[in-house]
């Protein structure tokens, strides 16, 4: 059984107050800690992800996950850059299997390419 240590210069109301206002805070502080866990295995994946796209990815696949890094925050943009890079067309990858045209992309910036500029609704 658990005791409540209670203040004895406080009365039983203050001190019923102070031990909810108590609860509540460790509630609430629980809720959090879970979504900012969840936010942090889900950005652990995001990374997995980019690591696994890296393994396969050509200079130009490199490049453009480097942007989408910049893009979402994680990188700051670099003041002077040696190289002037121009925003080439979205370079997505086509193949056909047993009549199926199948578009696809190597990164983040190409699948939503794919997804929501190429892709049709059916």
């Amino acid at each position: 059984m658990k005791t409540i240590s209670l203040d004895p210069k406080k009365s039983i109301k203050d001190n019923a107050n102070r031990y909810y206002q108590s609860y509540h805070k460790k509630k609430k502080s629980q809720i959090y800690i879970e979504e900012q866990l969840q936010i942090a295995k889900d950005e652990r994946d995001y990374f997995l992800s980019l690591n696994e796209q890296l393994d396969i990815a050509n200079v130009e696949d490199a490049l453009a996950i480097k942007d989408e890094l910049v893009k979402y925050g994680y990188l700051k943009k670099a003041k002077n850059q040696n190289y002037k890079r121009k925003k080439d067309k979205i370079k997505v990858y086509h193949c056909v299997f047993e009549d199926y045209h199948i578009t696809f992309g190597k990164n983040n910036i190409q699948n939503n390419h794919v997804t929501f500029v190429i892709a049709r609704n059916d």
